[in-house]
């Protein structure tokens, strides 16, 4: 995908992209190489790399919250540096000032392509509830459906194994 054609709009639509790019410039770039993460921020560098997979039409919803997650760590890196732990109570005050809850994974609703591409076989992991699926190259049974998991539920998710 073009870079400004999906991800401009939806980053001058969020309030902490236009504090911090007062601050410091940062780079906001599409990454197909990106497969066991949905975005990586380097903050020494002002570069923030997000996954192709969050171009599919039916993952864009998930682009805010990532987004957000991202420049979160620009600015907490800006204001303690690497005092904190990247996921710390300061990089956790700015997610939720921006009114996401802080958390470390989202489920794709799906991927077209596999995180592991010379893998021979990956395994499917999805929620017997609302249908979200994951791939891994190994079965994760500790892996929860967050959505599910808000909602009071178990979350665990079926494993298939796919050749």
């Amino acid at each position: 995908p073009a870079n400004g054609s999906l991800l401009t709009p939806q980053l001058e639509s969020l309030v902490i992209y236009q504090r911090v790019k007062k601050h410091q410039p940062f780079c906001v770039e599409w990454s197909p190489r990106l497969k066991r993460n949905l975005a990586v921020t380097y903050p020494k560098r002002n570069i923030i790399r997000v996954s192709t997979d969050l171009a599919l039409p039916e993952n864009q919803h998930l682009l805010p919250e990532v987004l957000t997650h991202e420049i979160a760590h620009l600015e907490a890196y800006r204001l303690v540096q690497s005092t904190e732990r990247p996921h710390g109570a300061t990089w956790q005050k700015i997610v939720r000032s921006e009114g996401f809850e802080p958390r470390t994974s989202l489920m794709l609703a799906k991927s077209l392509q596999s995180p592991h591409p010379n893998s021979q076989e990956v395994h499917l992991h999805t929620c017997p509830t609302c249908t979200q699926t994951r791939i891994a190259k190994k079965p994760m049974k500790t892996w929860r459906c967050e959505d599910c998991l808000k909602a009071g539920l178990d979350g665990r998710l079926q494993i298939k194994r796919k050749s």
